[in-house]
């Protein structure tokens, strides 16, 4: 049991009748640790089984092994530690101590997404590209359409943050994870983010390791903004590593922008954020721009 007062954790079933399928909803409350604990008491089995079926998928696609993999990762653990938030660490401490999982071994495999470049996708559409589907609202949606690894597709959940500071906010995500790419949060911000593979020359060279861990900083921007601007200041403010495109979806109002969906390209070197009147990248071959949708299809370029 838990709540925000004394910390701890529930766990629900959801459960698909069409997919005859089910998955965990955790709700979390409490200082960093405490929630960390939470989940991993109440996932342990499965959390357990989820990091050591991604750390055999990992060594096994990572050129040179075990070994070379260790080195990586240390690499970045030990470039990355100025720019990690005590709150992250905690929570992994807690994740570890409920768990009895290696400590070293859980950040690793948080921190490996930052050597990746990953492919997925993501659209948001409204207005009239909605008029008739979904009375103009905002549609947004990421998939995960990058690898069908077992320690994904097994391991779905909803993770639901209530912490002592900031928002609520849903991590749409997996059994064991704390860091986030894709959610949602109660001041109505939503997020999608994919991977570039092929970078045009407008991004800049990346800098892996060398400033906040992006699925770091993507979960602090649901937990502490408010309204898109905040979003732009946080993303511009931040030290920033690798390419990304990111997709933010906002309620309009105070704070907002004048459309309720932006796409961002995320880079070490800058941040530019556009709506579907200036897309990028520009190509009317591929690319073409479609009133009231913004929208990415597994990578740049």
């Amino acid at each position: 049991d838990g709540n925000l007062q004394r910390g701890g954790g529930r766990l629900f079933q959801a459960i698909h009748d069409v997919g005859n399928s089910t998955f965990p909803i955790v709700h979390l409350y409490g200082t960093g640790y405490q929630m960390g604990f939470a989940q991993g008491t109440l996932l342990k089995a499965r959390a357990t089984k989820m990091w050591d079926m991604f750390w055999k998928y990992l060594i096994e696609n990572v050129p040179g092994g075990e070994k070379a993999a260790e080195k990586m990762l240390t690499r970045l653990e030990t470039t990355s530690r100025p720019y990690i938030p005590a709150h992250f660490t905690e929570e992994l401490q807690g994740l570890s101590d409920a768990t009895g999982y290696n400590y070293t071994k859980l950040l690793w495999i948080h921190l490996f997404p930052e050597s990746a470049a990953g492919h997925c996708s993501m659209f948001g559409a409204w207005g009239k590209a909605t008029a008739k589907s979904y009375s103009g609202s905002l549609l947004q949606m990421r998939a995960l359409d990058y690898i069908m690894a077992d320690f994904l597709s097994d391991n779905h959940a909803l993770i639901v943050y209530h912490p002592l500071e900031g928002q609520a906010y849903v991590n749409i995500g997996f059994i064991g994870t704390i860091t986030l790419v894709t959610g949602v949060s109660a001041a109505k911000i939503s997020l999608s983010q994919i991977g570039v593979s092929d970078p045009d020359d407008t991004f800049g060279p990346q800098r892996n390791g060398q400033g906040t861990p992006f699925n770091f900083l993507l979960r602090d921007i649901l937990q502490y903004q408010t309204d898109l601007m905040g979003v732009k200041e946080a993303l511009e403010s931040a030290t920033r590593t690798i390419d990304l495109i990111l997709g933010f979806g906002s309620s309009l109002g105070s704070g907002s922008m004048d459309v309720p969906f932006v796409g961002v390209q995320y880079a070490a070197d800058q941040v530019r954020f556009y709506d579907d009147t200036n897309m990028l990248p520009i190509n009317n071959t591929w690319h073409p721009r479609i009133g009231n949708v913004v929208y990415h299809g597994m990578d740049w370029d």
